[in-house]
């Protein structure tokens, strides 16, 4: 292999990754799930009394500090169960789960999150097919 000459000055540097566990994030669960993560429960501290409020169309939610709570997350798991909300998502066209990417909004005291939805896992029953193509593929190369 030869690689060519080139000016090192001319090269940057790339954006560290980001790990997903350093994200503070809240995610609902088709079970009716609601949990913060750890990096999202370490920068709250001990707080795990909020006031959500959710965009109509679902994308945002909010979890605010100076307002009456509604919800509750435990001390230690920063979960909690909440049907209505999850119906709520739901129905707004949401595949759960669903992870709000949260980031702290100083002016309003809250905590603001965007919707992240994941897409669900591909059927097992074409996993399997795709490894048996494969297979047939890698035989009649074989012939």
């Amino acid at each position: 292999m030869s690689i060519p000459r080139f000016d090192f000055q001319t090269l940057q540097d790339i954006p560290s990754r980001l790990n997903h566990r350093d994200t503070p994030r809240l995610t609902i669960t088709e079970k009716g799930l609601i949990s913060i993560n750890g990096a999202l429960r370490s920068r709250v501290g001990e707080r795990r009394a909020f006031r959500a409020k959710i965009s109509p169309d679902g994308r945002y939610m909010a979890l605010c500090t100076r307002e009456e709570p509604n919800l509750q997350f435990g001390l230690r798991s920063g979960r909690t169960y909440h049907a209505a909300l999850c119906r709520l998502v739901e129905e707004m066209g949401f595949t759960l789960p669903v992870v709000y990417t949260m980031e702290w909004d100083e002016e309003h005291s809250a905590w603001i999150g965007c919707c992240e939805e994941i897409a669900p896992p591909p059927a097992l029953s074409a996993l399997c097919e795709e490894k048996t193509a494969r297979r047939r593929k890698a035989t009649g190369r074989q012939v």
